[in-house]
């Protein structure tokens, strides 16, 4: 017994001794501890530790032998809020990731050291280091390469010099991009409320063929010109439209008169008038020769022939005065008994019958063979015809004179260049002096004003690009170049002037979107389209024609000023009014056609012409054919009347050495006819005389019972 417990304290002893042996994970058995003495487990630790970070885990066999107790670290490691982890330069704690001095990440993002790139919550700061490898942006939010930004630069810079976009400088001219704007034959300039004022516009060449936009200051002198060649009280009033059309003073009308139709109506009805009182004179006249003369055969047997009413009465008043005369004779030798069938003798001693007469006769007798004396009677007006040689009283002619006068008017002709602006229709009428009003000329106003207008089109900008080995490439500072690869060294290449160009960018893109960049730009006040004449400067022609040269209609252009020194653009409807303007002052059928361009222009009913007269010079012209005639009819009466005073009377002496003054025919005949029923009246009386024996050297006595002797 004492044996074996011996050789069992022996063995307890053993295995006190003996102890625990371990192994680490190298598998190499350390030196065991005895059983009861202490092992000391180290891990160095200063500060507080924590729970929950390191587990041990038994291993043991298939017959739950204990193998090994292995410990490991937890999944999640949670060191609290003062818990830190140090591995060379680098800690990680509660504050965030430092590595030395420099690097530092933490709640405010990531530091790479003063001046260093640094992606911190405020932005990215690249340090003044590129960013390469920097893919192209594709989404709203996405960065963009420099390829990216070199293509949207230069396609800026083509817009900012012309070169690019709807409106772009080729030259000296600003065109429309035909190739983008190839099928747009509009160029709609109309803004949210319908319209815009298209400025600025230089003066257009007006042709038959032009395409040239027409400015206000080209319209207003195309309505001047007009106002001008209609003279009178015509102007035109502040939107440049014809005003105060009016001939009622020019013609001495009782009415208004607010064309021209109306104005050729008038001096036809007043040419009628006169041709009818010029007819009147030359019927009152008795006709006139078909060479225009008056002629009159007067005396026995015609055997004078007299040319015109003054002679007429100077032959009748020089055979009256012998008539008289010859009265006065025969009453003298009547009396004294030297005339007649009973006649005292040359000695006066003897009454004797003058046989050579009535040395047949047994019969003495003083009355006509019918028993009745003869009446010479006065001259009546005569009637006014074309055959006609009676003639007329000095009232008539007076009145027909007058009429003539007032229906001459004045005449005009064009200049020897045509234009309105000198409008003469001194040819036309044949006057001597220009005559420079509508009484007397006309303006046509030509041509057609082909609208023209600006549009402008916001510029899409595209960016992108790479190198040939795929690299993206971006020359900062000086012309060197950097390429990148990868994220971090993207970060770390973050330029500010990568951001300036962002800033740039933006700033184009608000210029461009508010109209402050690009050709055509929105004025500062925000209420004008200009074009940048900073780039285009030397740019005098804008043209919206297409790339075959055929026109774009250029739409919603507001109404410009009107003005001799406007450069606004006109629309349709302002040279439409102007063409009606003149189509109202022109009057008759004349009219605009659907393109409002004037037709109709006719004045032969006005006229009542045989053939058409289509322009106010055709009119003028027959006005002065009629003139012509009417003014050779008076002359002809004129002429067959014997001539007027200078003051336009007619004067005519009669009467023995001229004693009595006429003013009139009619005051002719009747002196005349006065002197005529005298002499008519002295021969009855001495036919009486005779007759009863009252007159003569043997006469009967007043008791009728004897013959006495006188």
């Amino acid at each position: 017994v004492g044996e074996a417990l011996t050789n069992i304290d022996n063995n307890l002893k053993g295995v006190v001794e003996g102890g625990l042996k371990f192994a680490g994970d190298d598998a190499d058995v350390k030196g065991g501890v005895k059983l009861g003495e202490v092992v000391n487990l180290k891990g160095g630790a200063e500060g507080k530790l924590t729970d929950k970070n390191i587990g041990v885990v038994a291993d043991v066999d298939d017959a739950g032998v204990l193998k090994s107790l292995d410990v490991k670290l937890a999944e999640k490691i949670d060191l609290g809020e003062t818990g830190s982890v140090t591995t060379g330069q680098t800690v990680v704690n509660n504050d965030g990731v430092k590595v030395g001095d420099k690097v530092v990440l933490n709640d405010q993002g990531l530091t790479l050291g003063n001046g260093a790139p640094s992606i911190t919550k405020n932005g990215i700061n690249a340090g003044n280091k590129k960013i390469t490898g920097v893919a192209n942006g594709a989404d709203d939010n996405d960065a963009v390469n420099m390829a990216q930004l070199k293509e949207r630069d230069e396609k800026i810079t083509n817009i900012n010099t012309g070169k690019a976009g709807l409106v772009k400088l080729e030259g000296d001219k600003i065109v429309i991009n035909n190739e983008l704007a190839k099928d747009a034959p509009t160029f709609d300039f109309s803004n949210g409320e319908g319209t815009r004022t298209l400025a600025g516009v230089a003066t257009g060449k007006i042709a038959g063929d032009s395409l040239d936009a027409i400015n206000g200051s080209q319209l207003y002198a195309a309505n001047l010109n007009v106002a001008n060649a209609l003279g009178g009280k015509v102007d035109l009033n502040e939107d440049g439209q014809l005003t105060g059309v009016n001939f009622q003073e020019a013609l001495g009308a009782d009415n208004p008169i607010k064309d021209v139709n109306a104005g050729f109506a008038h001096v036809k009805g007043e040419l009628d008038t006169t041709n009818q009182n010029v007819t009147n004179v030359t019927m009152a006249l008795g006709g006139l020769e078909t060479d225009g003369t008056w002629k009159l055969a007067l005396g026995k047997e015609d055997s004078t022939t007299v040319n015109n009413v003054k002679e007429a009465f100077k032959n009748i008043d020089d055979r009256v005065i012998d008539n008289s005369q010859s009265i006065t004779n025969i009453e003298n030798k009547v009396s004294t008994g030297s005339l007649g069938l009973l006649q005292l003798s040359t000695d006066k001693k003897s009454l004797v019958i003058d046989n050579k007469v009535a040395n047949v006769a047994d019969t003495f007798t003083l009355a006509k063979k019918e028993g009745e004396g003869r009446t010479l009677t006065g001259v009546k007006a005569g009637k006014i015809a074309d055959n006609s040689t009676d003639a007329i009283n000095g009232s008539q002619l007076y009145a027909a004179n007058l009429n003539v006068t007032k229906a001459l008017g004045g005449s005009a002709k064009l200049d020897e260049d045509g234009q309105l602006t000198g409008v003469n229709f001194q040819e036309a009428l044949g006057s001597d002096n220009p005559i420079k009003d509508v009484n007397a000329g006309f303006a046509h106003v030509k041509g057609e004003l082909d609208t023209t207008n600006q549009n402008v089109t916001n510029v899409t900008t595209a960016l992108g690009g790479l190198e040939t080995d795929g690299s993206w490439k971006l020359a900062l500072g000086k012309e060197d170049s950097t390429t990148v690869n990868n994220v971090k060294e993207a970060f770390k290449n973050i330029d500010d002037r990568v951001i300036d160009n962002s800033q740039s960018i933006t700033n184009i893109e608000n210029k461009v979107s508010t109209g402050s960049l690009g050709l055509l730009q929105l004025s500062t006040d925000r209420k004008s389209l200009v074009i940048d004449n900073k780039v285009a400067n030397v740019a005098d022609t804008f043209t919206l024609a297409k790339k075959e040269g055929e026109g774009r209609t250029l739409t919603g252009v507001k109404v410009g000023k009107i003005a001799d020194n406007s450069t606004d653009a006109i629309n349709g409807s302002q040279l439409h009014m102007a063409n009606s303007n003149v189509t109202k002052a022109l009057g008759g059928s004349a009219k605009l056609d659907e393109d409002g361009q004037l037709t109709g222009v006719n004045f032969q009913e006005a006229l009542g012409a045989d053939n058409p007269i289509k322009d106010v010079n055709a009119g003028f012209a027959h006005v002065k054919g009629e003139l012509d005639t009417t003014n050779q009819n008076v002359t002809n009466v004129t002429t067959a009347l014997g001539g007027l005073e200078t003051d336009g009377s007619w004067k005519l002496a009669l009467g023995k050495e001229g004693s009595t003054t006429v003013n009139n025919v009619k005051d002719a005949f009747k002196n005349i006819d006065d002197r005529v029923i005298d002499n008519s009246q002295s021969i009855t009386n001495i036919e009486n005389k005779v007759s009863t024996g009252s007159l003569g050297l043997l006469q009967l006595s007043a008791d009728k019972h004897s013959l006495v002797i006188d």
